[in-house]
């Protein structure tokens, strides 16, 4: 039967509000998202383009970009340094001094593989096209060559898309940029303290306060960046993911013409989408549930996949701007 509610989205310039109202009276039934999913959706955005589009997703590019020379010049200081140390055999620094240290240190080295996996496909995700080419200049037009594989690999990497246990480690790994700040603000903390505090007892114990007040830090800091990470995470593609829930229960409700309305461009007429989509139609034979089962971030768009008739998962690609659902390229 009809669904008992509709949506509409009234758009003004780059303005769209979702608000639910009832297809026989008109009543305004309120928003479509529950203030909770807002806000959700609201930091998935902040976290991929800044609130600015396109712009954004530049910025976060060029900020991914100056995270990697950090990333590098952290090594090329680290570096000489822990030479010089292993052939000179000297001890390691007070105890004041590397509890921000050992901690900075530590998380620096056994990270460094992840940070620059995260530096790498930020750039990528948000300067996809550079990428695109020198992919093509390896595989050509064969989008299953080693080229496209390794973006797809990057992609997967980004977000740890590889199974539940994968992604709940990426989500406590995530804490690890924030981790290395708080330790070298500690770090430069203790160095201050160091040099102004005269050395005496009293003054020894302020020099304490630097590696005590990291150790807070740091605990606030995972927590938040935890619960922030999850939250990302399980709503960072949560606008797209429900434009392909509405396309489903369209589908499920046999309103073929208004599923067929999401779709973009004219090349996939409406016969050949009842031929996927309608009654014993490609994807819907068998009268197998239909459901969304997983979605990553594809530069502009994003790829949500489901789970149907089909003895693989369907991806339909949803365009981040329009919103206009098309195949992804294993599926055209």
């Amino acid at each position: 039967g009809e669904a008992e509610h509709d949506e509409v989205e009234p758009e003004r310039g780059d303005d769209l509000l979702e608000r639910l109202f009832d297809p026989y009276t008109g009543a305004d039934l309120g928003d479509a998202m529950s203030p909770v999913m807002r806000t959700l959706t609201w930091l998935a955005r902040l976290h991929d383009d800044l609130l600015l589009g396109e712009t954004g997703r530049r910025l976060n590019g060029i900020g991914s970009a100056l995270v990697g020379l950090v990333v590098v010049t952290g090594v090329i200081t680290w570096w000489p340094t822990w030479l010089s140390r292993r052939r000179s055999g000297r001890l390691r620094p007070s105890a004041v001094r590397s509890t921000n240290a050992a901690v900075h240190r530590q998380l620096g080295v056994w990270g460094l593989g992840l940070m620059l996996v995260w530096v790498v496909s930020g750039i990528y995700l948000a300067f996809p096209e550079p990428f695109d080419e020198a992919a093509w200049v390896v595989s050509g037009d064969d989008l299953s060559g080693i080229g496209y594989q390794a973006l797809t690999w990057l992609t997967y990497l980004h977000f740890g898309r590889f199974s539940a246990a994968v992604q709940i480690v990426w989500v406590v790994v995530g804490v690890l940029p924030a981790v290395l700040v708080v330790a070298g603000v500690g770090m430069w903390w203790t160095r201050k303290v160091r040099r102004s505090v005269v050395r005496t007892p009293a003054g020894a114990a302020r020099q304490w306060a630097g590696p005590l007040w990291t150790a807070r830090a740091t605990s606030v800091v995972l927590v938040g960046v935890g619960c922030g990470a999850w939250a990302l995470y399980t709503w960072a593609n949560y606008r797209e993911e429900q434009q392909v829930e509405r396309f489903l229960g369209a589908v499920a409700s046999g309103q073929y013409r208004r599923a067929h309305a999401m779709w973009d461009g004219d090349e996939y007429r409406f016969e050949r989408f009842l031929a996927d989509w309608g009654p014993g139609g490609r994807y819907t034979t068998g009268g197998s549930d239909i459901e969304v089962i997983d979605s990553t971030t594809q530069g502009a768009a994003v790829t949500v996949y489901i789970k149907t008739a089909a003895p693989t998962p369907v991806a339909l690609d949803v365009d981040k701007e329009t919103m206009r659902l098309s195949y992804g390229p294993t599926d055209e």
